[in-house]
């Protein structure tokens, strides 16, 4: 989450390493507490696991059949991961070894089309997963039990409406900051209630290629957009700090997914059919 008084500090990305065995179109990625890397794609289709940059695994099955379209992936703080399955409208609960543990939404949610799956934890340590719905203009908030929180925002164009919500990510005042498909060419930042804080103008790609999110170093924000090919890191109020089309060796051409931890940044690439890792220097203290 980002800190109460943001302050804009230089950044540089280093190519690490590429993770490929076995990817076709990777949408999402989580990395566990052990290091694991979680990969949603929606080609093969499945979850594909890897450790110390090997594939060790792919997980497909669940009690409702094969998974279909997954897209979103997120781990929780007890190590269980979370697979947002588009078509069948359910979050998949599996834990590091693969077992099945439980599921939350489904049919009785509503989903439509929904494009993103993200984690946030509370004050008090309480975990929620959010689902982003698409199709039905809403954030679809649930606790890991499966009990229903609420929603967050009505559909629509304007400020503080969602039009086809993709991605979001929660700060320290609980307010969201939200991605949306082409419609509409904004991201905006909206309170706890679903009231617009901000909006910004962006040139905004197709929902199922629509830019995702994560906490940058300091509370900036990165975000993918695969229109352009290219990675953005933003200030909490909307001023774009960076581009990056190249990073050393690596060229994007469609990245979609995204998730950072402290010194790394991992990048699907759903046309290269890739993950990429990127170390994380930022200057100053």
């Amino acid at each position: 989450p980002p800190a109460t008084e943001f302050e804009p500090r230089p950044l540089t990305l280093r190519p690490l390493a590429t993770l490929a065995d076995g990817l076709a179109e990777p949408r999402d990625i989580a990395v566990g507490p052990d290091g694991a890397v979680y990969v949603a794609d929606a080609g093969l289709p499945g979850v594909a696991v890897f450790r110390e940059g090997r594939r060790t695994a792919v997980w497909t099955e669940t009690p409702d059949g094969p998974l279909v379209e997954p897209l979103g992936v997120v781990v929780s703080r007890d190590g269980l991961v979370w697979v947002l399955d588009s078509s069948r409208q359910w979050v998949y609960g599996f834990d590091a070894a693969g077992n099945f543990v439980g599921r939350v939404a489904g049919p009785d949610a509503l989903l439509y089309h929904p494009r993103g799956l993200s984690l946030f934890t509370g004050a008090d340590g309480a975990e929620t997963l959010a689902i982003a719905n698409t199709g039905s203009g809403q954030l679809a908030l649930f606790d890991l039990s499966g009990a229903s929180l609420g929603t967050v925002g009505t559909f629509g164009d304007a400020p503080g409406q969602l039009n086809e919500p993709v991605d979001a990510l929660r700060d320290e005042f609980g307010a969201y900051y939200i991605t949306e498909g082409a419609n509409v060419n904004r991201w905006q930042r909206v309170d706890p209630f679903g009231r617009s804080l901000a909006v910004w103008p962006t040139d905004a790609p197709v929902a199922l290629d629509g830019s995702h999110m994560a906490w940058g170093p300091n509370g900036s924000i990165f975000m993918t957009n695969s229109q352009v090919g290219a990675v953005r890191r933003y200030a909490p109020d909307g001023t774009l700090l960076d581009e990056w089309q190249h990073i050393g060796p690596v060229t994007f051409r469609r990245p979609v997914g995204i998730f950072a931890e402290a010194e790394r940044l991992y990048v699907s690439d759903v046309e290269a059919g890739a993950v990429y890792i990127f170390g994380v220097e930022a200057g100053g203290d």
